[in-house]
């Protein structure tokens, strides 16, 4: 105790000025620690809130993989029906590509084109943009996230007019007498729908790029129960027995790599071409 020693022999304005200083300094003690309190808390905030993100953000990447993987089955179902309504056959019969093994599924008829609809989630961006946690992120990954999940809210809306136009397009799957002009009502509807799907391919290779390079900061997290969970079905088996050979199975490629950066589990994609049909 030595150091508050002087302060028993100070009178008048030095003792005043003494025990002023001695406020002034465990007020300031106070405020530093309240900041490091505060600032720890703003961080662990911060740090759940972009775990949640970047749990999203894997499940896109996932969704951008199967879309471009496939992208080759869409043009070749398109080119299909296209070419038969330019054939000019005076009586449509409804016909699909060798490839497409599915049914119609939910949607009860079946319809000439597939390609997968998927819920591409902003729930966790729209959280943290509604929290204070905006506040303290790095103004340049800010960014970059917005426009990932700009480009996934757009997505999503054009799988729904895509969808439209696909129960539009159910008639081709009843015979008949099929007229030219018929014919070309038909291919304008399947040019309209094609340029849907089209402009959601691009969307999604772009959103791969980005979330091919983003910066990760994993808690050891992804959107599956379990390592050993993680088998080829995830990567393009269960997309080969819907499309056929017509899937680009390498497109999973940067899932693969991201399951291996957080799990440490090494997929072999090779494994999963030996499961086509």
């Amino acid at each position: 105790m030595r150091f508050f020693r002087p302060g028993g022999n100070l009178t008048g304005w030095r003792r005043f000025g003494f025990e002023v200083a001695i406020i002034v300094i465990g007020v300031g003690i106070a405020l530093v620690a309240n900041q490091w309190a505060t600032r720890a808390v703003q961080i662990k905030e911060t740090r759940q809130a972009l775990d949640a993100v970047e749990t999203d953000l894997i499940k896109l990447l996932a969704f951008a993989s199967e879309r471009m993987a496939i992208e080759p089955c869409r043009v070749e179902q398109v080119e299909f029906i296209a070419g038969r309504l330019k054939a000019g056959e005076g009586e449509w019969i409804p016909r699909m590509p060798d490839g497409l093994q599915a049914p119609g599924g939910p949607m009860i008829l079946q319809t000439p084109v597939r390609t997968p609809i998927r819920n591409l989630s902003a729930e966790s961006w729209k959280a943290l943009l509604a929290s204070e946690t905006a506040l303290y992120m790095d103004r340049g990954k800010f960014i970059e996230l917005s426009a990932i999940f700009d480009v996934a809210v757009e997505i999503r809306d054009l799988q729904t007019q895509a969808l439209v136009l696909k129960g539009r397009l159910a008639h081709l799957g009843m015979p008949g007498p099929m007229d030219a002009d018929a014919r070309r009502d038909a291919y304008a509807l399947l040019g309209e729908y094609a340029a849907i799907e089209g402009l959601i391919t691009v969307h999604a290779s772009q959103m791969m790029q980005s979330l091919t390079s983003f910066d990760y900061q994993y808690d050891g997290r992804l959107p599956f129960s379990a390592p050993d969970e993680i088998d080829s079905d995830l990567f393009g088996a269960v997309n080969r027995r819907v499309y056929g050979d017509c899937v680009d199975i390498s497109k999973f490629q940067p899932m693969a790599d991201q399951v291996e950066a957080v799990y440490g589990v090494k997929v072999d994609l090779s494994e999963t071409e030996s499961d086509a049909p």
